[in-house]
């Protein structure tokens, strides 16, 4: 036998590193990087787009911007927000102070015969919020319901839902707040007269921000959020809640939790 032939068991060791090469090789083509399951938009669109989600676009103009179909951009927005909800799920109760609020929008039938002033739910959607802030954190939290009656059985189910029995709780002069009587140390500002009680020290000014970031963000929308309320509502509480500047890192960071095995999810 010649010294540059190759022997049968060589030939079949050769062979199995090349099939075991080759496999690797389809392996890796399959891994493909995404944010979504079973997306087939490219990385580069996938993050345009959660870009443009993360600063407030609307899907038409996410979609004109990128370069895709615009129902495949309210699709993808969609499913943002739908992970954004399953992620909220469940909260855990306000612990300390809480500052509860209702926020009046329009119902979409417009016109001032329907949409009166004032606190009347004709024509309108009423929200109703808690809010709070950490002091020794200071991170800030919120949660927002929307779609019911702004009586005093819904506002006190509401707060004993999201606030711990005992907290301090701040709201304004509503008479439907009587928050007293269910075992909450309840304090009320008059509005018409000041922005926070010098007595008492009672404040919803927290609060009054997140109602100007939800009513800012809603408006861009054209009354579409109505169909998807609570979803635009969970949207709200998280970026009401990450900011501005970190709004986009943690909804990045949920996306990819997705995808992970559950052996790999962060806690």
């Amino acid at each position: 036998m010649r010294k540059d032939e190759i022997t049968m068991p060589e030939l079949g060791r050769v062979r199995c590193e090349w099939e075991a090469q080759a496999r690797r090789r389809r392996k890796k083509k399959r891994r493909v990087k995404t944010l979504i399951y079973r997306c087939r938009l490219s990385w580069t669109r996938q993050n345009a787009l959660l870009a443009l989600f993360s600063a407030g676009a609307t899907a038409r103009a996410a979609a004109r911007a990128v370069g895709v179909n615009r129902m495949t951009a309210q699709r993808i927005f969609r499913v943002f927000r739908e992970r954004i909800a399953l992620s909220r799920a469940a909260v855990s109760p306000f612990v300390g102070r809480a500052e509860v609020d209702e926020c009046y929008l329009s119902g979409g039938r417009g016109g001032r015969r329907v949409s009166k002033q004032g606190r009347s739910l004709s024509g309108k959607f009423a929200v109703v919020g808690v809010a709070q802030r950490e002091k020794m954190s200071g991170l800030r939290r919120l949660r927002l319901q929307g779609g019911g009656r702004v009586d005093c059985p819904t506002l006190t189910a509401f707060v004993v839902e999201n606030v711990r029995r005992g907290a301090q709780v701040h709201t304004d002069q509503l008479p439907a707040y009587k928050l007293g009587l269910v075992g909450f140390d309840h304090r009320q500002v008059n509005h018409h007269r000041e922005y926070k009680c010098a007595a008492t020290g009672a404040c919803t000014n927290l609060i009054e921000n997140a109602w100007s970031v939800l009513k800012r963000h809603l408006g861009r929308f054209c009354g579409g959020w109505r169909h998807n309320l609570i979803l635009f509502l969970r949207e709200i509480e998280m970026r009401w809640e990450c900011g501005v500047a970190t709004f986009g890192a943690a909804l990045r960071e949920l996306l990819l939790d997705s995808l992970r095995p559950p052996s790999k999810l962060r806690i």
